[in-house]
Parts: structure tokens; C-alpha cells; sequence
């Protein structure tokens, strides 16, 4: 996470396959290897990787979240607000103080406006 943190995508990336080799279950390294590719632009990546992390995890908006952040980076406005979607239907019952579900409700504010 430390590489990630200080902006080395290429070292962050292969510290996570290096960790998923050992628990290739890990949506949360899945997640991180996916913001990872987007910030290297590599979206195809970024979105596999992510998407992988859907099939283990069908339920993370934290995934979902992310991946709409791909998407809108990509270029896909429709992916991305449909992903922000799915996230904040997930997150319908947090805490109006999580701050996951907040950005997601501000970014789907700025891609959607009224």
C-alpha cells in the first residue's frame, strides 16, 4: 500500500500479485491492483482486475466504487454512474457520515447533474 501511497504504481502492482499469489481470493488487493491500473491508465486492466473481485465478492460497493472512477476516467459516463448506482444501492442504509458512500453520492452528483 506504501508503494501505491507514494504514486509507484508499476512496484504497488506487483507487490498485490505477489499477495494475490498467496490469497487469490483478496478483493481488497484486487481493488488496489485496480486503482492501480487506472492511474497508469491502463483501464482494460484496471477493470478485469476489478471485475474479477465482483465474481468473488458480488456485493462490494467498494469495488463498484471504484470501478466507476475507471470508467469515468475511460471515458464511459453511463458505466460510471451505473457503477455509483449499484454502490450507493448497497450502501442505502449506511451512516449519512461514511464517507465512501458521501464521494460516491458527490461524484454521481457532478456526472448526473439535475
Amino acid at each position: 500500500r506504501m508503494q501505491e501511497l507514494q504514486n509507484d504504481y508499476v512496484s504497488a502492482i506487483e507487490t498485490y500479485q505477489e499477495y494475490l499469489n498467496q490469497d487469490p481470493l483478496s478483493v481488497e488487493a484486487m481493488i488496489h491492483m485496480g486503482v492501480c491500473f487506472k492511474h497508469l491508465k491502463k483501464f482494460d486492466k484496471a477493470i478485469n482486475i476489478m471485475e474479477q473481485a465482483l465474481k468473488i465478492m458480488p456485493v462490494s460497493a467498494d469495488t463498484r466504487h471504484e470501478l466507476a472512477y475507471v470508467f469515468e476516467e475511460a471515458g464511459d459516463k453511463n458505466r460510471a454512474i451505473e457503477y455509483l448506482n449499484q454502490a450507493l444501492e448497497i450502501w442505502k442504509d449506511a451512516d449519512s457520515e461514511f464517507i465512501p458512500a458521501h464521494k460516491a453520492r458527490k461524484k454521481l452528483a457532478k456526472l448526473q447533474p439535475v
